[in-house]
């Protein structure tokens, strides 16, 4: 379906018709926008506001529905990084739908399909292949938000992975935590705060030659990491498997178990995914950090047959909360 929308000199994109008997416009994010628009989107999501306006970064894309110049919507979408869960080829000149918000009192008046509409439009004329998004069917709009993205072109969404919340107080009672605690003859476990530089040097050569995804490197979103109860194993000089924990961005109370690597080599009746697993967690529960993050999150790929059976078998009977994350993507080429 043809866009309503149409570029001007100004760079204003304007429909040529009201929604809802009101005239509305879609321009690019503002400086003087910032805390006009800051309630349209979510908390986490508002720094990438900031960046959006400044001139010198041209990756963010921030658009804002107006009626008589008041900000009524805005989209926002970014290049997605490699720690995104989306392939190699879907993240290949793609945009990522952060998120698209109405003000309450707007809804219900089309502003979010043209807010999406405009994205699509601009996305393809700057050379971008695919919008992609991925969310949580936690969120409270999720029957609208699928409606939305289904109502203007993208494809059907696809679960992506199994999301399992436990207290560390739960968890530290469960008896496969001591059935797998030490390694075998030859391996020794260890915090990755004791990590060498010639171990750091070799693992980002092996993910550099596609040995290891990058996704699942143990320097993922490093800045987050808390290295002194994360955990590797070693054997031989090499590091053969790790379960890295790191301060969840989007929630404040709890800890991502965020990579859980084995060697593909390894990956047999050891056990050594439970092992790296059980043993971060032991030290989750022996930190200071449990006071002031008591809880973990624990992000499992439907992809990850094994660990995805691990996470049924050995965590969720323990957690009080499992849902699932999916991923979308709309097509933007002819």
């Amino acid at each position: 379906m043809p866009s309503p929308f149409s570029f001007q000199s100004s760079g204003s994109i304007v429909p040529p018709y009201d929604i809802s008997g009101s005239d509305i416009t879609i321009t690019p994010l503002l400086p003087d926008d910032l805390s006009a628009v800051s309630h349209l989107t979510f908390p986490s999501y508002r720094v990438l506001l900031e960046k959006a306006v400044n001139t010198t970064n041209e990756k963010i894309l921030a658009l804002v529905a107006r009626s008589k110049g008041i900000p009524v919507g805005l989209v926002l979408a970014e290049p997605p990084s490699v720690m995104d869960n989306f392939s190699y080829n879907e993240k290949k000149n793609a945009l990522k739908l952060i998120s698209v918000m109405t003000d309450p009192q707007w809804r219900r008046r089309s502003i979010a399909n043209a807010l999406l509409q405009v994205l699509t439009q601009k996305s393809r004329d700057l050379g971008y292949v695919r919008l992609i998004t991925g969310y949580t069917t936690k969120i409270k709009s999720l029957a609208a938000f699928e409606h939305l993205i289904a109502s203007s072109g993208w494809g059907a969404p696809v679960p992506s992975m199994e999301l399992s919340i436990f207290r560390i107080g739960d968890m530290e009672t469960a008896s496969w935590l001591d059935a797998v605690s030490t390694p075998p003859p030859g391996y020794q476990l260890f915090t990755m705060d004791k990590i060498t530089d010639e171990e750091r040097v070799r693992i980002n050569t092996d993910i550099a030659a596609g040995d290891i995804p990058e996704n699942l490197s143990p320097f993922a979103e490093e800045e987050y990491l808390v290295p002194e109860i994360s955990v590797g194993l070693r054997s031989g000089g090499d590091i053969v498997a790790w379960m890295t924990l790191i301060r969840a961005p989007l929630v404040a109370d709890a800890l991502c178990y965020r990579t859980l690597f084995v060697h593909p080599k390894l990956r047999t009746a050891k056990g050594f995914g439970p092992l790296v697993a059980a043993t971060a967690g032991k030290l989750h529960a022996a930190s200071p950090i449990r006071k002031e993050r008591p809880k973990g999150i624990f992000a499992t790929s439907f992809n990850s047959i094994k660990q995805l059976n691990f996470a049924r078998k050995r965590l969720n009977p323990h957690c009080f909360e499992i849902y699932e994350s999916r991923k979308a993507q709309c097509n933007l080429q002819p």
